[in-house]
């Protein structure tokens, strides 16, 4: 423990390690109970009670292994007063994850043994609406709050509240298994993950409410996930995947006026472009068919007066003749797309543009 914080240094701490551990510490507690409902109020009051445990205590050195203990014990002690402790004991008892037969948890060589995967993937079940995949995966594993949510949805807080509700309550009576899916099935399953990602980096890239274009907040969101994502399964996919998100992020603040208006590409400061943003782009990139396509993609994109969305159509012609262009000019000269610098790629995106009109 550190020595006692000031209250705004804890209401800090508690808001960083709802961001930074709340997948964790939910996904944990709900493998301990079998039951999202129960693991998330666990887990609320487990942040509630940090607030006035870390005042008096002071700041735990490790915030997220503090709350789960705490969520835990909430869960167990629901558990007690709800009088279902004895159908509920087998898995009370359940042994530590080093210990289990389970081959999902014993980290075989084709298993991945994290909490945090079990939590995405039983979100994104195929057996669940779009829709709800992607509410659920805002809730529970971001931890964004149900009115944020109902806002990025147009519907009011107690719809959106219903709709998560009729969810979990889906997955208790489908009985989808708390499980990562079997290596076998990764890829079909992998696919529904990164579409959900994907999805909901577009609420956020162009917000379909509000005053602003931009919801920040929900594109971070996916950013963050496909980061976690990437450290967990470092599939080529999800490899691709981020690249596109961060490279595609990097010109957030450029793309509209001081009046919020919306700016061409042509209009926008590219000197203002995150560039640690497109760094990290090149870093998530990865000699792989699928991921090379991504980033690829992702780096023509910035050229077009499209986003990167659109440029992934394969019916945008002018995208499609231009890119052929410059891959058979970079191609004769020994060199793929991917490694020009973005200068070299501003160059010859505008020759085979003036090529077009000549």
């Amino acid at each position: 423990m550190t020595g006692r914080p000031f209250a705004g240094d804890v209401q800090r701490a508690v808001a960083d390690a709802h961001r930074r551990e709340w997948a964790f510490v939910l996904a944990s507690t709900t493998r301990t109970t079998r039951d999202l409902d129960l693991a998330e109020e666990a887990v609320q009051d487990a942040y509630v009670s940090a607030l006035t445990a870390w005042a008096r205590d002071g700041v735990p050195s490790a915030p997220g292994a503090w709350l789960t203990t705490a969520a835990r014990r909430n869960a167990l002690n629901a558990l007690k007063r709800g009088q279902v402790l004895r159908t509920k004991l087998p898995l009370l008892l359940e042994r530590e994850p080093a210990e289990e037969d389970d081959p999902m948890e014993t980290g075989g060589p084709d298993t991945i043994p994290d909490d945090r995967l079990r939590l995405v993937f039983t979100c994104c079940h195929p057996a669940l609406a779009g829709e709800a995949q992607v509410a659920l995966t805002l809730r529970l594993v971001c931890g964004v709050a149900t009115g944020d949510i109902a806002q990025a949805f147009l519907v009011s807080e107690p719809t959106m509240a219903a709709r998560l509700t009729r969810a979990k309550k889906k997955i208790a009576a489908a009985r989808i298994p708390y499980v990562v899916p079997a290596a076998a099935d990764l890829p079909d399953r992998l696919d529904a993950v990164l579409g959900v990602i994907h999805l909901l980096y577009t609420l956020g890239h162009t917000a379909p409410s509000g005053e602003d274009l931009v919801r920040a907040d929900l594109a971070e969101r996916a950013i963050d996930l496909a980061r976690m994502l990437r450290d967990l399964l470092p599939e080529p996919e999800v490899l691709g995947l981020l690249a596109l998100l961060v490279v595609n992020h990097a010109r957030r603040a450029t793309r509209t006026d001081a009046q919020g208006r919306l700016l061409r590409l042509a209009d926008q400061d590219r000197t203002a472009w995150d560039r640690e943003a497109i760094a990290e782009g090149d870093q998530s990139k990865i000699h792989d068919e699928i991921g090379d396509l991504l980033f690829t993609i992702a780096n023509i994109a910035r050229k077009l007066d499209v986003n990167a969305e659109e440029a992934l159509q394969s019916s945008n012609r002018k995208f499609t003749r231009r890119f052929r262009a410059m891959e058979s000019k970079v191609h004769a000269a020994g060199r793929n797309l991917d490694q020009l610098t973005l200068e070299e790629m501003d160059a010859l995106w505008d020759e085979a543009k003036a090529a077009e009109h000549s």
